[in-house]
């Protein structure tokens, strides 16, 4: 049953505070963005092998059936499609109204997912996050609720019952107007209520064409935009839908999968209404959502998995997705364990495709939300998979353990715990879970040559990045007309529960800036000696943690991009003299480095 949630003020308040800086996104920026996904991470797949991302409807032929007596499709077109090529805004209604027919037709025991199709072409979705591009999808399967329904009622009973005359008076007119604004204002669709996108187009396109890229670059943004505001949500499947033709699309974090074939709605009905019954049929982790993760409500106590909250968002969301309480559930001593959110520590990267897209919240152990004594960052990522080597890449909580173990158990611990997130006991895996081991066939983008050079006082800049044509030789043609093929990366969902601890920034004075200093040395000479190389060193993994004692220490974190070398030697010296040839230019850079900074005085005090 679908729930509306309605909360005040978290009690969950702390002393510690976050500062944010992020600056308002553009739909121009995003999509370039996902324009480079396509150039190298764009995977062609099978029709027929991305049609069994939907449950097969054993009931197909008899609700095509009944959708034909009741006249919503014809014997040869769906209800409200024209046979003349119209302006594209005339495509989405009837296709939203045919979808809901073809959902209204199913028994209450078919679905799984409860939803309701809208044209919202001309109305970008509501979001609370103020710098959320706005986004205006053409129209999506969202959260139904019983008031949406009864506006959508409304706003097509105004259409029908205020059919103007040829030359209506302005009186007329300013009723229609002022009603119909009325009501598209109460009329509100949320991101976080998006379950299925989809973009239009009055045409058919082929693929190949600019017409092809520009339309999947449209769907793939808003997929991203929602990968944004839902944080829960794994991977987004959505369509294209071209004149008379769908194109199935998926989008996770190895890339984005299309279908060779699209799919004729009016001349194959039968695999239309699987695909459009198969997205209700499907369960909440087949159609993305981490169901590891719900909204929590501390007034109420209520635990509510985001696709069930309806409508009631701006008492979900407070000031933002920063300020949402998770409750997210791990294993932990092979047993599950329940940590409430509360903040965000990081979530810049959360909606990037083709990465790990890390999440670090900062949580409380359930049962102590009301009178915690420490707070633990819990990691959220995916983190790539290279079975060639695996060995020289181990993951972040493997290095962890090779790290932690040979310090004894007294000394404080990088992670709790580590784990690869699993749906239904099989790990979250792009490839072997998402796409059911099918990696597609690459597809390059064609990219453009740059124009021929040609006259005089041209400004140079207007055929080159202007960030990077400096640094390129002039008789460089930056074309490539045969760009490296990027190959497929498999991801799995991990998590890491670690200490939480403060940046390097937050010290108290240099006595304290010079101690945590000597431990991130510490940490990484210790990696070196077991063979890890950390290779992000940067001020954000540069920690200030407080022990049992109160006492502060600094630790080198975010191992993951490590990697383990292997077939190396170690070297040890007491001088210069004794120094192989090749390393003794690095070592004296190193130490005249550290005679300058010896040169300046530090107080101590």
């Amino acid at each position: 049953m679908s729930q509306s949630v309605v909360t005040t003020d978290s009690p969950l308040k702390f002393s510690a505070t976050i500062n944010f800086t992020r600056e308002k996104q553009v739909m121009a920026e995003i999509k370039e963005a996902i324009a480079k996904e396509t150039h190298h991470k764009l995977n062609i797949a099978p029709t027929s092998h991305m049609l069994t991302f939907f449950p097969e409807d054993p009931q197909v032929s008899d609700r095509l059936a009944r959708l034909t007596n009741d006249g919503t499709y014809t014997g040869s077109r769906w209800k409200g499609f024209s046979d003349q090529l119209e302006p594209e805004k005339f495509l989405y209604g009837p296709f939203a109204r045919v979808s809901n027919a073809i959902v209204r037709s199913m028994a209450d025991s078919e679905v799984n997912n409860e939803i309701y199709y809208v044209d919202i072409h001309d109305r970008a979705p509501s979001s609370l996050e103020f710098d959320l591009a706005d986004g205006r999808p053409d129209g999506a399967g969202v959260a139904s609720n019983s008031e949406m329904i009864e506006l959508e009622s409304d706003i097509r009973k105004l259409e029908r019952e205020h059919v103007l005359p040829d030359r209506p008076s302005r009186a007329e007119k300013e009723s229609y107007v002022k009603k119909m604004a009325s009501l598209r204002k109460k009329y509100k669709v949320w991101w976080m209520q998006f379950k299925v996108p989809f973009e239009g187009k009055s045409r058919k396109v082929v693929k190949g064409t600019p017409e092809y890229f520009d339309a999947l670059n449209q769907l793939v943004s808003y997929m991203r935009l929602m990968l944004i505001e839902q944080l829960d949500r794994r991977f987004v499947l959505g369509f294209l839908i071209c004149e008379n033709e769908i194109i199935l699309v998926l989008c996770d974090r190895s890339g984005i999968m299309v279908a060779d074939t699209p799919i004729d709605i009016h001349a194959d009905p039968k695999t239309f209404i699987r695909v459009m019954t198969g997205f209700s049929r499907m369960t909440p982790e087949q159609l993305g959502w981490d169901t590891t993760m719900k909204i929590y409500c501390p007034i109420s106590g209520d635990k509510v998995p985001s696709y069930e909250v309806q409508n009631n968002f701006t008492g979900v969301y407070g000031t933002g997705r920063y300020h949402i309480h998770w409750i997210i559930s791990v294993v932990e001593e092979g047993k599950q364990a329940e940590y409430v959110t509360v903040t965000i520590a990081s979530a810049i990267r959360s909606a990037e495709i083709c990465s790990r897209a890390t999440v670090v919240f900062e949580v409380v152990k359930f049962e102590d939300r009301y009178d915690p004594t420490k707070t633990f960052a819990l990691k959220r990522y995916w983190r790539p998979i290279d079975e060639k080597d695996s060995d020289s890449y181990p993951s972040e909580g493997q290095i962890y353990k090779i790290l932690d173990d040979d310090r004894g158990p007294l000394f404080p611990k990088h992670a709790l715990l580590a784990n690869d997130i699993t749906i239904d006991l099989e790990v979250d895996s792009t490839l072997k879970l998402v796409r059911r081991n099918l990696k597609g066939q690459r597809y390059e983008r064609p990219v453009k040559p740059l124009p021929v050079r040609t006259g005089t006082g041209l400004d140079a800049d207007a055929f080159e990045p202007r960030a990077e044509h400096r640094d390129i030789p002039a008789n460089i043609h930056l074309y490539n007309p045969n760009p490296p093929t990027v190959e497929f990366v498999d991801r799995h969902h991990a998590e890491i529960l670690m200490p939480m601890g403060e940046p390097i920034k937050t010290f108290c004075n240099r006595t304290e800036l010079l101690k945590c200093f000597l431990g991130f040395i510490e940490d990484h000479e210790h990696a070196h000696n077991n063979q890890i190389l950390h290779r992000d060193i940067s001020m954000g993994n540069l920690l200030i943690f407080t022990d049992s004692n109160g006492k502060t220490y600094g630790r080198l974190m975010d191992y993951d991009h490590a990697k383990k070398a292997s077939g190396c030697r170690l070297i040890t010296f007491s001088n210069q003299n004794d120094l192989p040839e090749d390393l003794e230019g690095d070592i004296m850079f190193l130490r005249n480095s550290l005679s300058r900074l010896s040169r300046d005085k530090v107080d101590n005090n």
